[in-house]
């Protein structure tokens, strides 16, 4: 406190002092909140001594300090942990690129990208290094009891569907699922802490590649990475091309929140056919991608976004694209999404097995249900879906009946999904509902058939997921909100897509938004025609988008379904 307050009066020489003072009490009590406020300190001392090198060290320790507690915590913990702390990325970034004269240019700007995508996602690439190092199933080491965990949290789920609950039970059901959760919490810690005691499973994320490896993801002189970080003080874009780097300062995230927000309102509104929202959506590309118009136009048809704060809700492809025309940027480039350069990285490096025995695994639940919130207790109600069951029977005739299954109705249960071998197919297609759930995402579902007896109540989450083996080359989600999730910088996109990542898949085909099942189907039908006539999954999103697009339907129906992965 002493030192923040001699740093705002001026007196940067006691400022440090008091700083290095706090950081030597720190390192002798292990106290991680003194330790990394007190190196944040020194970093901001040395850039008011304009020594930016020091800066630059000081915000990378402070952040070191914290990644190294931040490596103990569970998926989906993680951002709470991190909190206050994750500001530090920001900062570092922004000092980075605040062009002190002892760091160079171009080092710079490289190094301001690398920090910049280590903010995002480690939380999902570390769950999948260790799903795929063979040490992600710890409860296997008490297989009764954590199925008993498993059965105690689904019986309680279960009994929020029954739509007669008094406000009085379903308090109370809430209350118990609360505590059924954090028995079977407790219990995965408890299991985790034994066996990293015992050296046989440990949690480091994986390293963090160069920017030279990343930029091999742009090879082709066709392909760019859109990056974005977006902070409360400014925000900073990065395009990535085989050529090189380049950066542009972006509003903070307030006015980028605000820009998002009104152009999505155009985006979802499902009734006008004439499209209202040319103007504000015109100014928000201005603002996230106008720096970069000219390195645009010169040949890059191909375009990787990683998103940052409110812009994982947009779907790029629906801002408009040309200079003045009223075209969308579809028209103009197939565009796919990442939750980091780094993750991205990692889901190319993933291969999937030399040949899938099947090819496509198709379910559909088009019953109607009705559920309480799994948070608050308000009801959620979920009308039939009948042109779910057609339209995984319509795909899957596009692929040989031999190696096709197709599980509709009564059969497309959560019991059977899991008992199936998923390792053998390689698209995995549900069309059910999905929802998110606000505040607790760990609830957030796809809705498939439950059993009598609540062995499995019928809601895949992201823990059932995540148990999964499904290497598949694409995974498709059409339901409702299947690609939303709460972003939480350091853990990535909190929702069904990191569960599905980690079990194994390469890429998600998912919707931002409720589209009605008959359009759903008939886009679906579209892309699939296109990709398994050869075309790219990129190219076949792109050509079922502009084929919407051709027959006049608005963005409501086509900017919703968005591709994630490699």
């Amino acid at each position: 406190m002493t030192g923040r307050a001699l740093l705002d009066a001026g007196d940067t020489g006691g400022a440090k002092a008091c700083f290095q003072e706090a950081l030597i009490r720190a390192e002798e009590t292990g106290v991680l909140e003194a330790r990394w406020q007190a190196l944040l300190g020194l970093a901001r001392a040395a850039e008011k001594l304009g020594d930016g090198r020091a800066a630059a060290d000081g915000f990378q320790r402070a952040i070191g300090a914290v990644e190294e507690v931040a490596s103990r915590f569970p998926r989906g913990y993680l951002s709470v942990f991190l909190g206050d702390k994750i500001g530090l990325y920001e900062a570092l970034v922004g000092h980075l690129l605040a062009g002190h004269e002892k760091i160079p240019g171009e080092e710079a700007k490289r190094e301001a990208f690398l920090w910049a995508d280590r903010s995002k996602a480690r939380g999902v690439r570390t769950l999948m290094a260790r799903a795929e190092s063979g040490r992600m199933r710890s409860e296997a080491a008490y297989p009764a009891e954590a199925a008993a965990l498993d059965r105690g949290v689904n019986r309680v789920q279960a009994a929020l569907l029954d739509p007669d609950l008094t406000p009085t039970a379903l308090a109370a059901r809430l209350r118990r699922l609360d505590e059924a959760e954090a028995r079977r919490l407790s219990f995965r810690l408890r299991i985790r802490a034994e066996l990293a005691s015992a050296s046989r499973e440990s949690a480091p994320p994986p390293p963090d590649p160069s920017f030279a490896e990343l930029q091999t993801l742009v090879s082709e002189g066709s392909t760019a990475l859109l990056e974005y970080i977006v902070g409360s003080e400014g925000s900073w874009a990065f395009l990535m091309t085989r050529d090189g780097l380049s950066v542009a300062p972006l509003p903070a995230e307030d006015r980028l929140q605000i820009l998002t927000t009104n152009y999505l309102r155009f985006l979802t509104n499902r009734e006008p056919r004439v499209f209202q929202g040319w103007t504000g959506g015109a100014d928000l590309r201005r603002s996230l991608m106008g720096p970069f118009e000219g390195i645009l136009a010169k040949g890059i048809k191909r375009l990787i976004v990683v998103p940052d704060g409110p812009l994982h809700d947009l779907p790029f492809e629906a801002l408009p694209g040309g200079t003045g025309g009223r075209r969308f940027l579809v028209e103009d480039f197939e565009i796919a999404y990442a939750a980091s350069a780094a993750l991205l990285a990692d889901l190319k490096r993933r291969g999937g097995p030399a040949a899938y025995r099947m090819d496509f695994l198709g379910l559909a639940a088009p019953e109607p249900f009705r559920i309480w919130r799994l948070a608050e207790g308000g009801p959620m109600r979920f009308p039939a879906l009948p042109f779910a069951a057609g339209e995984v029977r319509t795909i899957g005739r596009m692929f040989p009946r031999a190696k096709r299954t197709i599980l509709t109705g009564r059969k497309a249960s959560e019991l059977r999904l899991k008992a199936l071998p998923l390792g053998d197919y390689r698209v995995i297609h549900i069309a059910a509902h999905g929802f998110f759930q606000d505040g607790r995402w760990w609830r957030s579902a796809m809705r498939l058939r439950g059993e009598p007896d609540a062995a499995e109540d019928g809601l895949l989450q992201p823990a059932d997921i995540e148990s999964l083996r499904l290497p598949s080359e694409l995974v498709v989600l059409s339901g409702c909100r299947t690609g939303s999730g709460e972003f939480r910088r350091g853990e990535g996109l909190e929702g069904l897509t990191g569960s599905f990542f980690s079990a194994g898949a390469r890429s998600l085909l998912l919707s931002l938004w409720s589209v009605n099942d008959r359009a759903t189907a008939r886009f679906m039908k579209t892309f699939y025609k296109a990709w398994t006539e050869g075309r790219t999954k990129e190219e076949a999103l792109r050509r079922a988008k502009i084929l919407a697009l051709s027959k006049g339907e608005p963005p409501f129906v086509w900017g919703a379904f968005v591709l994630m992965g490699g």
